[in-house]
């Protein structure tokens, strides 16, 4: 039975208030309010329920029974206001990641799309690809999986899912693979050689950016300032604070844990140079008739 209805317009404050925090709050206990908003601990056997409306037609609403804390804020749907379609909110493209193939046709992993690249002239091809995300209701971004591809149990990998330490600055090795309990459907999962899922080891990033490296040559195929952007899939990750001046994940730098180097590479002839080198050997030829 409801003995106590307190209504309330403005601002709702605090760390949890829904955004946007401007609307109209109900409150209803049964065991009295005082005429606050803001309730004292409850006793045995009584119970708070808060209904706040938004300016923007949202309907959120909390609880707290005997003498526990209040459950977080929940976004009530309707007609009006329905959930979006299986959950989704948003979608997007990862942050790049660039690799190498030699000739011939190469798939990239499964899944990912190519946004930019090519041969240039050159023996090998270099390219940039992105991984396809979605962000769900409860605000997770994941990657989106590939339609009839099946990961692997961690049995068939000869691992094991391991705590998650409370602060990260590296992860190696990561793989695709299935979980038990799937929390997101049509999802990719990743775990890497520490025994840690990718998305409950992702909280526990510490630092600015993350970037990640080719575990055999520790070149630096991806960056971001954005835990939610990046994905590691088959490359290891780091996570520091600051980058060299001219830095570009493009493959040209190296970073072994500490410090930053640069590759190196020969750039490609371009055509012109090509066709010198096409005359000088044809220069050759005829004097040596």
């Amino acid at each position: 039975m409801c003995r106590f209805l307190v209504p309330g317009s403005g601002l709702l404050t605090g760390p949890d208030a829904p955004s946007p925090s401007f609307g109209t709050l109900l409150t209803l206990s049964s065991n009295g309010t005082g005429g606050n908003t803001s309730i004292p601990p409850q006793s045995v056997g009584h119970w708070v329920q808060q209904i706040f409306y938004t300016t923007d037609g949202r309907i959120f609403n909390r609880y707290r029974t005997n003498e526990t804390p209040f459950s977080p804020w929940i976004m009530q749907y309707s007609t009006q206001n329905p959930q979006p379609a299986d959950g989704i909110v948003d979608m997007a493209l990862s942050a790049l990641v660039w690799f190498e193939s030699a000739a011939g046709t190469t798939e990239y992993l499964p899944g990912w799309v190519i946004t930019g690249g090519g041969d240039f002239g050159a023996d090998n091809g270099s390219y940039y690809a992105r991984q396809p995300m979605v962000q769900w209701v409860t605000g997770a971004w994941t990657a989106v999986g590939v339609l009839g591809l099946k990961a692997k149990k961690l049995s068939s990998l000869n691992m094991t899912l391991m705590e998650v330490p409370e602060v990260i600055t590296a992860m190696n090795n990561f793989v695709m693979y299935e979980p038990d309990e799937p929390k997101y459907p049509n999802a990719k999962y990743l775990i890497s050689d520490e025994g840690w899922d990718w998305y409950e080891a992702k909280k526990k990033i510490a630092g600015r950016y993350l970037i990640g490296i080719e575990a055999e040559t520790g070149r630096v195929i991806s960056c971001a300032d954005n835990v939610d952007a990046f994905w590691p899939e088959g490359h290891s990750l780091r996570i520091i604070d600051e980058l060299p001046a001219g830095f570009k994940a493009d493959g040209t730098w190296v970073f072994d844990g500490v410090n930053f180097t640069t590759l190196q590479i020969a750039q490609p002839k371009t055509q012109v140079e090509l066709l010198w080198e096409e005359v000088a050997k044809l220069k050759a030829m005829i004097r040596k008739k």
